[in-house]
Formats: structure tokens, sequence, C-alpha cells
């Protein structure tokens, strides 16, 4: 939640960012970390699977 927020020059641009100067993300940059959120998710069921698998155990039974 965005309590206070003001403008900032970032990169030549202009920016939303907090009084504290962290910038917010744009659509696209929040896009962008959410489909690197979900390849990673996958990348973790992957390997339990992988790990269930060694172990015996079949991950789609489950």
């Amino acid at each position: 939640m965005v309590s206070w927020v003001t403008h900032c020059y970032c990169l030549l641009r202009l920016r939303w960012c907090y009084q504290d100067g962290t910038v917010l993300l744009t659509g696209d940059e929040r896009a962008e970390q959410e489909r690197q959120r979900a390849e990673q998710a996958e990348q973790r069921t992957q390997l339990l699977a992988d790990r269930l698998r060694a172990m015996g155990v079949d991950p789609d039974t489950l």
C-alpha cells in the first residue's frame, strides 16, 4: 500500500516513488517479476518431484 508517493527522476524518466526514494514498479516490471516467481516455483516443484521419484514415490499419485 502506498501511503505517500512523489515523483522522482530515475534513469532520465519520470517515475513514481516512495518518499524515501524507493521506485514503484511499472506494470511491465511487476509482470516480469511475477513471471520469474512462477518460473522459480515450477523449478522447485520439479526438483521436489525428482526427489520423490528417487525415493520410489510417484508424485503424480499423491
